[in-house]
């Protein structure tokens, strides 16, 4: 494929920050984590997100096949001068992740740390991490996995080892994509006899009622050097003191020799009891919720030797991050103190844009010039 396709936006200088994406929301979420922190960034888009040249951070766009990232990453960056020693290359989003950090492998660039391309593949594949959580002893759901849609069909067994409700994705797939619920036994062959749902292999795991949470982590060769813990609910964002969760994420990055940024997802059932549901081993769409709490993780190349926070952030576990409470925060005293709310508000002000990109589906989807769905190579080895 040629890299005359190649689209581009702004005659501007090339800055220091480069955003390689294949993920629209991990992208605007950096760059809404950049216009806070006041920076400025080159992003090379795949189609379909042309809509990130409109985030206040970014100042240089480019917009490209998603093959061309996947497969010919270097010729691009090359190509479009952007292999200056100076620049510092994030990947935001799952293909751009690999590609970069098989680029990285290869040639002479300076990126925001990385994983192995080992560490990568088997923890962001939901069926080895789903191995590794056995092997350690922690808490994760049952799994099973099936080559296809039709082997689903054994689930439908009365003497099958996983009940009712399940939960049906792809294995190496983000963002919600191919993710079913089947709480009853039609449902699941409604999934059987979707001729659309044509991924594979697929993981089938018990499905957890209850609260979803999260650990934000930034590490280096097996150490947490930055951890936050985070839950999104209808009233807002929060950050729950949450030790537990923070341990049993500090036993995956050590015993992966775990290097870059990751997310780990997990849920709270009724009885408080606390499951592993997968690791993405990247940065993640909700990044930007660290400037609530005061976190520039775009420095933290250069500032890694420092713990910033290892449990939890206690001191945030009674606030709720809304837009209702900053501005109730103005006129009188609220959830939120006058900083905290400062930090929420300034997020959005200082881009509106993208505030609007991450809360509004219609809006992507009204302002990009070409809607294609992301490709990606189910079938990804280890």
């Amino acid at each position: 494929m040629e890299l005359s396709s190649v689209k581009f936006y702004k005659e501007n200088a090339i800055n220091n920050i480069v955003i390689i994406a294949n993920d629209p929301l991990v992208a605007t979420a950096l760059l809404r984590v950049a216009s806070f922190w006041g920076r400025k960034c080159v992003v090379l888009s795949r189609y379909g997100c042309s809509y990130l040249r409109f985030a206040a951070a970014c100042e240089t766009f480019y917009e490209v096949e998603e093959e061309i990232i996947q497969h010919q990453l270097m010729r691009l960056i090359s190509d479009l001068a952007l292999d200056k020693t100076d620049n510092l290359f994030i990947a935001a989003g799952d293909i751009s992740t690999r590609a970069l950090i098989i680029t990285a492998s290869e040639n002479p660039l300076k990126t925001f740390p990385l994983p192995s391309l080992s560490s990568f593949d088997n923890l962001y594949r939901k069926d080895k991490f789903s191995e590794l959580c056995n092997l350690l002893n922690l808490p994760i759901p049952l799994t099973a996995v099936v080559e296809d849609r039709y082997g689903l069909t054994s689930f439908l067994c009365a003497n099958a080892e996983i009940s009712f409700p399940l939960i049906v994705k792809p294995i190496a797939m983000s963002g919600g994509i191919g993710i079913r619920v089947a709480k009853t036994p039609k449902q699941l062959q409604a999934i059987i006899d979707d001729t659309d749902y044509n991924y594979h292999p697929l993981v089938v795991q018990q499905y957890i009622d209850g609260d979803d949470i999260g650990v934000s982590l930034l590490c280096r060769a097996g150490q947490v050097h930055v951890a936050y813990v985070q839950q999104r609910t209808s009233g807002g964002d929060r950050f729950p003191h949450g030790a537990d969760l923070v341990g049993l994420a500090k036993k995956i990055v050590t015993n992966a020799s775990y290097t870059g940024p990751a997310h780990i997802d997990a849920r709270i059932d009724a009885s408080g009891k606390l499951y592993l549901i997968e690791f993405n081993a990247r940065f993640w769409a909700s990044v930007e919720l660290s400037t609530y709490i005061g976190i520039d993780l775009l420095s933290m190349p250069t500032d890694l030797h420092q713990n910033i926070v290892c449990q939890g952030l206690t001191r945030y576990s009674g606030a709720t991050f809304s837009l209702s409470h900053a501005i109730s925060t103005i006129f009188w005293p609220s959830k939120l103190s006058r900083c905290e709310a400062n930090r929420f508000l300034r997020l959005i002000i200082r881009d509106p844009i993208g505030s609007i990109i991450k809360k509004s589906e219609l809006f992507r989807r009204v302002v990009c010039l070409k809607m294609r769905p992301p490709k990606y190579d189910t079938n990804l080895k280890s």
